[in-house]
């Protein structure tokens, strides 16, 4: 299907809203180097400042703490391969974009509870968003676990309204995966049980979150065996049709990504917050896509 001039650029402009400013260059090497050394430098500076006042001394017990954990994360990220994060997301649809490498196939494992908020977690809120968007355009992939209590749950309003778009949105599909299936697989392939969630960026990236509350943490991997680890371990339950059951949805009308979010917006509504401006967004976008296609 063809989308108009108008709607693309509205799409682009509902990316930026979120951060994701397309195009940005990544900027030689030689500068990234002299953009740490600026940094590092002024530590210096201030370090030598701060630390004349003692080891006792409230600021330079705290910085030197500080550094020393800082010290910790650079080194497993240049040794491991292993940046361990807060509350951290790609910036940027390039970044993301980048982290893919060649392969623009994004996989990912989801915990739906019936009932509950989709999008508890700010930083997931936005990464969905963001990632959906590009789904949608035609940029990637996206292939989806969502684990559950048990197939009854995919009749609450909630998670049918995430299996509807996943039925009927271009390059997104999900298959459900029942928590005791999904426990059991952990066991069977080793998969840390402090992964609450996974998320594997082509053959280039992996993301494991170990919590949501009260911040999210969690980290990112470069290493090639971990990688391809949870990529064989992803793989194997979505082609296993006694474990991962298809997407039992096969809505009669596309279920829109602004609807999905007004699951949660009607809950925001009836706490007195306004309504998103991602999610008028949305609406604009999805509607005129709908007007061209006619």
């Amino acid at each position: 299907m063809e989308i108009s001039e108008a709607t693309r650029l509205e799409l682009v402009n509902l990316l930026q809203h979120l951060g994701a400013k397309i195009g940005v260059s990544d900027g030689g090497k030689d500068d990234l180097v002299r953009e740490a050394e600026r940094h590092i430098q002024a530590i210096r500076d201030s370090v030598k400042r701060i630390v004349q006042c003692g080891k006792n001394d409230v600021f330079a017990s705290y910085l030197l703490d500080q550094l020393e954990s800082l010290a910790t994360v650079c080194i497993d990220a240049s040794t491991k391969g292993v940046l361990r994060v807060t509350e951290h997301q790609f910036g940027t649809a390039q970044l993301l974009m980048n982290a893919f490498g060649d392969k623009k196939l994004f996989r990912y494992i989801w915990r739906m509870l019936p009932g509950q908020r989709l999008f508890e977690d700010v930083a997931w809120r936005k990464h969905f968003e963001l990632t959906s968007s590009l789904a949608i355009s035609g940029a990637i992939e996206i292939r989806t676990l969502l684990i559950m209590p048990d197939l009854r749950a995919c009749e609450a309003a909630n998670i049918e309204q995430v299996l509807g778009f996943f039925a009927t949105q271009e390059n997104m599909s999900a298959k459900i995966v029942t928590n005791a299936n999904w426990d059991a697989c952990v066991v069977d392939h080793g998969i840390s049980a402090d992964c609450i969630e996974f998320g594997i960026y082509g053959a280039n990236l992996l993301y494991e979150a170990s919590a949501y509350a009260p911040v999210s943490l969690g980290s990112w991997s470069k290493n090639a065996v971990e990688i391809e680890r949870y990529t064989r371990f992803f793989e194997a339950i979505w082609k296993s049709q006694t474990v991962a059951i298809d997407n039992p949805v096969a809505a009669q009308q596309k279920v829109r990504m602004s609807q999905v979010m007004a699951v949660d917006s009607a809950l925001e509504r009836r706490h007195g917050n306004a309504q998103s401006p991602v999610h008028d967004s949305l609406v604009r976008i999805e509607e005129r896509i709908e007007a061209d296609a006619a």
